[in-house]
């Protein structure tokens, strides 16, 4: 596998609290110990499948704002349509998979973290095998149902 040197962070599915902290998280630990880039995707996987891209770099400076200790999210989210048959105007379906990727590469990231619950993992995991593009999901869910771990972000103030 290839070093690491650039990652993306978005969020998908569902606004609930605790979504700015993780953001957080993800960006210090990301800049601090590892020395990488960080790119704030924003909207979701909208964020880089649809031109013009929507992202910000993200910095530690981000957080010493009021707002990143709102409830939310500061990257905005999607929770709508299937990325595999996303509708076109003449009628048709189109899979967004390779937009998905397209972005990926134009922006240089060498994964992406993900925040997100069920659903959006099986979306965006798909998206990312598609596009070759490494992903670390960070359960978030109002439902608690994600597999395979005790509590999600978002659950316990629901």
């Amino acid at each position: 596998m290839p070093q690491i040197k650039r990652i993306g962070v978005l969020t998908s599915g569902g606004d609930c609290a605790g979504l700015n902290a993780v953001i957080r998280a993800v960006v210090h630990r990301a800049i601090w110990t590892y020395g990488w880039e960080v790119y704030g995707i924003l909207d979701g996987t909208d964020g880089l499948t649809f031109r013009p891209l929507r992202y910000r770099k993200m910095s530690i400076a981000d957080f010493h704002t009021p707002y990143a200790r709102l409830g939310g999210t500061m990257l905005g989210t999607i929770n709508k349509g299937s990325p595999f048959a996303h509708p076109m105007p003449d009628g048709t379906t189109k899979d967004l998979t390779e937009d998905f990727g397209a972005g990926c590469r134009e922006l240089g990231l060498d994964a992406l973290a993900v925040i997100g619950g069920d659903g959006s993992m099986a979306i965006v995991s798909k998206l990312c095998r598609g596009a070759g593009i490494p992903m670390v999901g960070i359960p978030k869910t109002i439902d608690n149902d994600t597999p395979i771990t005790e509590h999600s972000v978002g659950f316990s103030t629901a």
